[in-house]
């Protein structure tokens, strides 16, 4: 993955592969199954996947891997600012 936020790099990823399949079904499964093959799905004490997967999946409105990543975020809230996927807006 290239880029400074993991979250824009994933959702840059899966935006990239739907121009290229268009037709194809699999892409965000293809790419949830690299997500997890990375890694970026293990959430324990590490606020960057937490925090940028839960960016990912409010983006493409996935529904439980929101749930998930969102209740290991509240978990770890006072960690949070820390993150470099961290943004106040």
């Amino acid at each position: 993955m290239v880029g400074s936020h993991l979250g824009k790099a994933l959702i840059a990823l899966l935006e990239r592969i739907n121009v290229y399949r268009p037709d194809s079904h699999r892409n965000e499964d293809d790419v949830l199954a690299y997500m997890e093959d990375q890694g970026y799905t293990d959430f324990r004490e590490c606020t960057d996947h937490a925090l940028a997967v839960l960016q990912f999946a409010e983006h493409f409105r996935i529904d439980e891997l929101w749930g998930d990543a969102f209740a290991h975020c509240t978990g770890m809230s006072i960690c949070l600012p820390a993150s470099g996927e961290y943004e106040v807006r």
